[in-house]
């Protein structure tokens, strides 16, 4: 990171990668800046939805590169970056309860939108990405009519411009072409990509390769969402289940195969894998410890093998590839951010997380009420804990007590930033905290208060 005189602040991808500010790659370690600096992504959003989106409405892939001067964006087309940019959008949100950017950009989301749902529909309506390349760019998957990475984050980044066209903007129009273009991929996904012989998604239109982190875009909408954008659930617990099997390596899980194509690890997948299977943790029969295996087998490495924790890489040697001394080696691009994809698995454990309850009118297309949230549902957790609570622009701590005679003490208390709750808007375990108005917390603040056990909580 580093920052110009006038406070632009600018990322590059990597040590060895000179890509400035790529939408894809930010999106894969943004949280730890929204988190601490939500006004660094405020600031990349704003860059991403005016000057550096493409007259045709797609955003650029980055600010700057190799000798080009800063903020003179360019780069491929690709699947990830427009939709990741409305998902964003979505996100700060999401964490804040405040959409004032989204709408002040709201032209450059109906362009945005427009530019997707064209790409995917075409000429004979098809519905899915195509023709675009992905962050995973060593494969050629530009050539491919789509691929299934592309088909899980269009649909989820579509569902999330959705909610801000009904709870912000209140722009029937593109709630109608967004909800026509999801009725398409919907049908369109399974048919293109669902193989009923090996019961699992097909990385691209064309082949049978099965691909880690075919599934990105719906760690993504629960991350956000709560739910998932795809809506047969049981295709998405036997897709995990044969990539697994399919891919896993005692490093990791090595990114494609059936044939093999390039046998690496490419980081940002067994974090995809673990989430999505520790989503299911209220479920019976969910098994935490093999969740965890796949992102304990690759950080594992780095943190007892390598012992070098500091320069993550971006992709890594499986234990078949090169020699005997490159198994488990760093393969390319150093102090790299695909493994923070990690982080999304910190409000999932906690059980903690902002959330946007949008009530449509239904007899006004695009008008809504909209309610925000800090929901806080601690499944894994019976008191006393304390449990990390992070939004943008804030970190702080929940704790609860021991239950006494069915009542338990909570604390909300603020260590980094500020937060700003409307009544009624903490939620714990199904019932909203009786805070007699606002609660507006800084650091070092607190906020106190009692409520009755229950059992749907996991206490």
């Amino acid at each position: 990171m580093y920052r110009f005189g006038d406070s632009r602040a600018r990322f590059y991808e990597a040590f060895s990668c000179d890509d400035v500010d790529s939408v894809h790659n930010d999106y894969q370690r943004h949280l730890l800046y929204l988190w601490m600096f939500p006004e660094i992504e405020q600031q990349k959003l704003v860059a991403w939805g005016t000057w550096a989106q493409a007259t045709d409405g797609h955003v650029q892939e980055w600010l700057s590169n190799t000798g080009i001067p800063m903020d003179q964006p360019g780069g491929r087309v690709m699947g990830d970056t427009t939709s990741l940019y409305l998902l964003e959008l979505y996100e700060l949100w999401r964490n804040t309860g405040d959409g004032s950017l989204a709408l002040a950009q709201w032209s450059s989301v109906q362009q945005a939108v427009k530019w997707m749902i064209e790409n995917a529909l075409g000429s004979d309506n098809y519905g899915l990405p195509q023709k675009v390349t992905t962050t995973y760019d060593h494969f050629g998957w530009q050539n491919s009519r789509s691929v299934v990475y592309n088909a899980h984050i269009y649909l989820t980044c579509l569902q999330a411009a959705r909610a801000m066209a009904v709870g912000l903007a209140n722009d029937a129009a593109t709630v109608k072409s967004i909800d026509n273009a999801l009725s398409i991929a919907e049908a369109a996904l399974p048919k293109v990509f669902w193989s009923d012989v090996t019961q699992s998604f097909r990385a691209t239109a064309e082949g049978n390769q099965t691909f880690t982190d075919s599934l990105y875009g719906q760690m993504l909408a629960h991350h956000n969402f709560g739910t998932f954008s795809y809506n047969n659930e049981s295709q998405l617990w036997q897709h995990l289940d044969y990539e697994w099997q399919q891919n896993q390596d005692i490093y990791g899980m090595r990114v494609l195969s059936n044939p093999i194509q390039e046998d690496s690890i490419w980081m940002n997948g067994p974090p995809t894998w673990t989430y999505l299977q520790l989503s299911r943790i209220t479920k019976p029969g969910t098994n935490l410890t093999a969740a965890f295996e796949p992102f304990k087998r690759m950080s594992e490495n780095f943190r007892t093998r390598l012992r070098d924790q500091w320069n993550l890489r971006a992709l890594t040697h499986t234990q078949t590839e090169g020699t005997a001394l490159e198994h488990g080696a760093p393969r390319e691009q150093g102090h790299y951010g695909f493994m923070m994809t990690d982080q999304y698995l910190l409000p999932l454990l906690s059980g903690v997380r902002a959330d946007l309850e949008i009530t449509e009118d239904q007899n006004d297309v695009g008008a809504s009420t909209v309610n925000w949230r800090l929901l806080v549902d601690p499944v894994l957790y019976a008191p006393p804990f304390e449990l990390p609570v992070l939004l943008a622009g804030f970190f702080g701590t929940i704790s609860a007590d021991a239950a006494d005679q069915g009542v338990v003490a909570l604390t909300l208390t603020a260590a980094f930033g500020s937060v700003e709750l409307p009544p009624n808007s903490l939620v714990v375990c199904g019932q909203a905290a009786n805070t007699n108005g606002w609660v507006n917390l800084t650091a070092g603040k607190s906020f106190q208060w009692k409520q009755s056990n229950y059992s749907h909580c996991g206490w």
